[in-house]
């Protein structure tokens, strides 16, 4: 069971004098990207690798980083995540000279394939090379339960399971992280609190852990809550928190505010990595960015499933606010600093008044009635990310599935405008 923020404090944390993030696996790849500079962050590239111009870095749907850091002469590695397949975490990590020896612990963020995909064959690989005593930190014992896909009119499907058996036979140890852990430089969140507008996504279902429960009996799936799900966190000296959430199916301000509350850190330096909007409604991208701007980071750098639409608007926040931020790199060099991501920048300052838009309305979320919309009819160009109409002007409906419905918070009934996802996954139109 997820353990509260208040038995989790106090927790002291190591501080650092710098942090290096590394992208080792991500989306994709592009080798030309101009120079940039930041007035907080090292921005490095990697083009041609020297020695190696035969081959190249390659992407895949999936996130892994090397983190390095360093306080008083000392320093600190892990790796991240493992990305979805071992060839290509293998490959890339070999490409960038990582040596393996370095790494003074594995980190798993939470239990997906695409996270955890490459684990194995990557310590297969390269286990002899590492430390004796290496361990693998992961947010909870939930983490290796095995996945189910589950999509409109198809079966189930199994999305496997971590091989614990195979870690232990090569010598690695787990440690279960459902409260912080200070690994030695970077720290971890433990579970991440659900204390804000957002809804847990990622659509994998699980077994009921309770074998008593009727669910259970009659052999059906429940949808993953993510309790598993931990950030990995620095402290450093003079700049502040930085959190890196490798998927953020907790939802990206409930993982910075709970790796603020266990830190006892106000100042929120960076946010880093996956926040798994790409599929979420325009006005949910919008109220995320304007509640992740309230926090007043320096640095946002959204990866993998972060989502276009996050993008775009963090873009147009950025650029209204503190000033512009420059475009960062996919893959990281050497040096110090935190590089990689598709948009780096200081914080987006809150529009003139400051006041957040609506978020609800008798219960509901602002902006999701209309009496004039006709609920069979969805906007193909929404669904196509294409669409330049708000919600509330555009005369079809933007989201073809009601989020609320999923998250079990939807308060409409029948009157809801969305279609609801049954718990047999069949989409049922609403009438109103």
């Amino acid at each position: 069971m997820p353990t509260d923020i208040k038995t989790q404090i106090p927790f002291t944390a190591s501080v650092v004098d710098e942090v290096s993030i590394r992208v080792v696996v991500d989306s994709f790849y592009e080798r030309f990207l101009p120079a940039g500079d930041h007035p907080h962050v090292i921005i490095e590239h990697v083009g041609r690798v020297p020695g190696r111009h035969m081959t190249t870095l390659a992407g895949e749907w999936g996130l892994s980083l090397h983190l390095a850091s360093a306080a008083n002469g000392a320093r600190a590695q892990y790796l991240l995540d493992f990305g979805y397949t071992p060839e290509i975490v293998s490959r890339n990590f070999d490409l960038l000279a990582i040596d393996p020896a370095s790494l003074d612990g594995l980190i798993l963020s939470h239990g997906h394939r695409d996270h955890f995909g490459g684990m194995n064959g990557f310590v297969e690989q390269f286990r002899r090379r590492m430390a004796d005593d290496l361990s693998l930190y992961v947010g909870g014992e939930n983490v290796f339960r095995e996945k189910w896909l589950k999509e409109i009119d198809v079966e189930p499907m199994s999305w496997g399971a971590i091989d614990r058996l195979s870690l232990k036979a090569q010598n690695v140890k787990t440690q279960c992280c459902d409260v912080p852990h200070d690994l030695g430089g970077a720290f971890t969140s433990g579970f991440i609190e659900r204390q804000s507008f957002e809804i847990v996504s990622g659509g994998t279902m699980v077994a009921e852990d309770d074998h008593f429960t009727e669910a259970e009996r009659s052999g059906k799936l429940v949808l993953d809550a993510h309790e598993d799900e931990h950030a990995t966190c620095y402290i450093v000296k003079g700049k502040g928190l930085v959190v890196i959430s490798s998927c953020g199916h907790a939802g990206i301000i409930n993982t910075a505010k709970t790796a603020m509350a266990v830190a006892n850190v106000e100042k929120l330096h960076a946010v880093i990595g996956g926040f798994h909007l790409g599929l979420a409604p325009i006005e949910y991208t919008q109220h995320t960015v304007d509640e992740l701007a309230a926090l007043d980071p320096d640095v946002v750098i959204p990866m993998h499933c972060t989502g276009a639409n996050f993008i775009g608007k963090g873009k147009g926040k950025r650029d209204k606010g503190k000033g512009k931020g420059k475009k960062d790199g996919k893959k990281g060099g050497k040096g110090g600093g935190k590089k990689g991501g598709r948009k780096g920048g200081r914080s987006w300052s809150r529009p003139p008044g400051g006041a957040a838009p609506s978020t609800t309305r008798n219960g509901s979320p602002a902006g999701r009635r209309s009496s004039s919309k006709d609920p069979k009819k969805v906007c193909m160009l929404y669904t196509k990310g294409t669409c330049k109409k708000s919600h509330q002007d555009c005369p079809l409906i933007h989201n073809p599935t009601c989020v609320f419905h999923k998250a079990g918070q939807c308060r409409d009934g029948a009157q809801c405008l969305f279609p609801h996802r049954t718990t047999e996954g069949v989409l049922a139109a609403q009438q109103v």
